[in-house]
Order: C-alpha cells, then sequence, then structure tokens
C-alpha cells in the first residue's frame, strides 16, 4: 500500500508528463521533423549505477539489431565500465561525473560534438545532459519517460513519448522510448552481462580458499543499500542459519569495506559460526564472478539481485521502499517479495513513520516468506 504522498506524487507524475508533452507538441509545429537515414553512430547516456546500466541492455541489443551497421557508445559513470565488460552491441564507453555536468560541460561537448546522429537519454535526465545533446548538434535526440513526478527528463528533445499512466518496469520503460523511431514489438528484453576469465579465475581461487565446491549450496547474502532501507540484521541472521541447517548452504555476504561493519553485525548474530563468509571488497567484475557462481542470490532492491538477473540465476528479492513494478530483477528465476498491506514505494532511503510503524514495509517481510520463496526453486 502506497502512502498518501506517494499516491499523490503518482497522480502528479501522469499530469506532469502531459504537460510536458503538450509543451513538446506545441514546440513541434514550428520545427521539422529530422531523419532517420544513415544512422551511422548514437550515443546512449545513462548516468546511473550498477543495476540501471544493466536494465539498459536490452535497449543496447534492441538498437544493434535494428542499426547493424551503426556504431553505439555509451556514456556512464566513472567506475562502472566493468559492467558492461565485453557487451557485443558496444562499440565505445564514454563515463562522465554527474555531479560535475555544470564543471566539465565544455568537456563533455567536445567529446560528442558533431559526431552522432541518434542521441538517446535512459532513465532520467536534466536540463543540461538534453542541452548537451543538442549543443553538440545531434540531430535526433529522444529521452525515456519519468518514473517519478520529482525526477527531471529533458527539455531539448526532438521527439517525445505520449506518456503512459500506468507504471512499468524500468526495461519497459526503457525499450518505449524505441518506439519513437520505429522499432517496437522486441521479444528479448533479458538484461545481460558477462564476466572475464580473470574474474572467473580469482572466484573459483576464493571458493578454493574457503572449501566452497561445485556440490555445495552457495547462497549469496546481499544485506546492504545506501539508497533503500535494508531488513534486519537479526531476520538476515535467523534465514542463513535456516538455509545453512536446512540444505547445508555456504553463505557469502556481499558488501565493501564501508559495509563490513554492518555484515559482521548480521554474522555474529548467527548460531552457525561455521559456513558463512565475506570475501571482503570486490571489483565490479569479481562481484559478478561471484553471483555466477553461486546457486542463489538473496537480498533487497540493490545492484547484486539485478546482476543475478542479468547472469540468469536465481534470487529472490525483499522490497520495501522501492516499487517491484519498476525494479524487481527482470527474469524468470526472480521472485520479489513486497506486502501490499503496509507502506511501500516511497522511494525513501530514510522511513518517515516512527514508533511501531517505522520501517513497516521490511517488518511485513518474515523469515518465513523468504524461505517459501527459496523453496519455489529447489
Amino acid at each position: 500500500m502506497k502512502n498518501f504522498q506517494a499516491r499523490i506524487e503518482d497522480k502528479l507524475r501522469v499530469i506532469s508528463n502531459y504537460l510536458d508533452y503538450s509543451l513538446y507538441k506545441t514546440r513541434r509545429l514550428f520545427s521539422r521533423e529530422p531523419s532517420l537515414n544513415n544512422v551511422r553512430n548514437i550515443l546512449v547516456v545513462e548516468l546511473k549505477r550498477i543495476g540501471d546500466i544493466l536494465v539498459a541492455t536490452p535497449t543496447f541489443r534492441a538498437l544493434k539489431r535494428n542499426f547493424p551497421q551503426a556504431n553505439i557508445d555509451v556514456v556512464i559513470p566513472p567506475g562502472m565500465e566493468e559492467v558492461l565488460f565485453s557487451n557485443p552491441d558496444i562499440n565505445k564507453i564514454l563515463t562522465w561525473d554527474r555531479e560535475k555536468i555544470k564543471e566539465d560541460y565544455n568537456d563533455y561537448l567536445q567529446q560528442i560534438k558533431d559526431k552522432y546522429d541518434l542521441g538517446i537519454i535512459l532513465h532520467n535526465g536534466t536540463y543540461e545532459f538534453s542541452k548537451l545533446l543538442k549543443g553538440a548538434k545531434i540531430p535526433y535526440r529522444i529521452g525515456c519517460t519519468r518514473v517519478g513526478f520529482r525526477e527531471p527528463k529533458g527539455y531539448f528533445l526532438t521527439k517525445q513519448l505520449l506518456p503512459d499512466k500506468k507504471l512499468k518496469h524500468k526495461i519497459e520503460d526503457n525499450l518505449d522510448v524505441l518506439k519513437l523511431i520505429g522499432i517496437s514489438s522486441i521479444e528479448d528484453k533479458s538484461p545481460e552481462a558477462y564476466v572475464s576469465k580473470e574474474a572467473d579465475l580469482w572466484a573459483k581461487q576464493k571458493f578454493k580458499e574457503h572449501k566452497i565446491n561445485s556440490k555445495d549450496f552457495t547462497v549469496v547474502f546481499s544485506v546492504v543499500s545506501w539508497t533503500h532501507p535494508t531488513w534486519f540484521k537479526e531476520r538476515f541472521a535467523e534465514l542463513a542459519d535456516k538455509l545453512i541447517e536446512d540444505y547445508k548452504a555456504k553463505i557469502i555476504f556481499l558488501g565493501t569495506e564501508k559495509e563490513r561493519e554492518f555484515i559482521y553485525s548480521v554474522k555474529e548474530q548467527m548460531k552457525q559460526r561455521k559456513n558463512n563468509y565475506w570475501f571482503g571488497q570486490t571489483s565490479i567484475q569479481e562481484l559478478f564472478a561471484i553471483i555466477k557462481s553461486s546457486d542463489l542470490v538473496i537480498g533487497i532492491d540493490s545492484g547484486p539481485t539485478n546482476i543475478a538477473a542479468a547472469l540468469n540465476k536465481p534470487v529472490v528479492t525483499l522490497f520495501g521502499a522501492g516499487d517491484k513494478t519498476i525494479w524487481a530483477p527482470y527474469s524468470q528465476n526472480s521472485i520479489s517479495i513486497q506486502k501490499d498491506e503496509v507502506c511501500t514505494a516511497c522511494m525513501k532511503s530514510e522511513c518517515k513513520w516512527r514508533g511501531d510503524r517505522h520501517l513497516e514495509c521490511m517488518k511485513a517481510i518474515s523469515v518465513d516468506d523468504v524461505l517459501n520463496a527459496i523453496d519455489r526453486f529447489r
């Protein structure tokens, strides 16, 4: 159940999208439609992080299949290059810092000026992003619809979608943009990810060090997110204990050095002192390799659950403040748990409620709920 503020924002999202579209149609009355003939170079901008970049991969694939002669370059944040390792649809990766778009505007402009026939802004774009594509003289510029009322789009798009009243998965939202250039009826909407040989060897060595072999039931726990509230330490601990007791599972906790304290707090509350591990901070490719080598991923709405979907690994995701309609890992091997009878989908990292209602979205998810979901994979 969305809280009152979230429901109001949903209605405002629809109204503001229609207002955007009306203004766009008014502007286009006085503009000529650019040509899509002979598209040779395409620029796609996605300046979010791991999960958001992975859900953009079906868009890259659809573009390449429809413009096989074109080079597709992708703009992502610095440090995210490994997410797109070996992606066959991408020609070149550019890195822009979202927070420095104003400061480095001219530098970014020179990187793309007079080089592209088609520009696409995924997720949501700011005034500066769309202005940048226009300044680079990209003749055809399209962009994604909002997923929230307060999220900006672009102001200098040459073509814009008629807004959809219904919230949909972010992959569907991204692919809808391609309808503007005649690409529709896309059958393969699955995200994709690739793992390097070096990362695979690293993961095998780490598993060997901890005496984890291919016959073990290996479960990855992703317990921390900096954008959404997490589940409770004692419940993660109880769940891990049950998996070790019932399935003789080996539990691998994922997390950075910054997240070590939370992870070790979970481990300290476990009754089972063996068969649980933290490999330390990893690179993105090493993270991919760990998940690829596992049998199941359990976590809150975060990058690792989306990685699991892209690698087609079984994944159980616990949703509180996020909306599973938009962000559930997109896979037949995915089960997402969210309780509709409590306040959900506020999209906030901090809960506004206090007392008994504090984090009721996560309190409503029991250990048994997760165990029942896991049983469906066994």
